[in-house]
């Protein structure tokens, strides 16, 4: 299986997108994992906090 993700020719935003996007039936699951997991490591790291995340969730949830 290739893995869009690996491919250093790309920018880092393209490997994500390709990588969630290759595979239509998985892309709402890899995109909530993907995100999930983000936002985990970044209050986990201190580079944001809880509230940021809900902050930035209650305005995806609102568009």
């Amino acid at each position: 299986m290739d893995h869009p993700h690996h491919d250093e020719g790309l920018e880092l935003s393209r490997r994500i997108y390709y990588s969630i996007t290759q595979s239509g039936d998985l892309e709402s699951h890899r995109i909530a994992k993907f995100t999930a997991l983000l936002a985990e490591r970044l209050v986990d790291k201190g580079l944001m906090d809880e509230a940021e995340i809900m902050a930035i969730m209650d305005e995806v949830m609102g568009s």
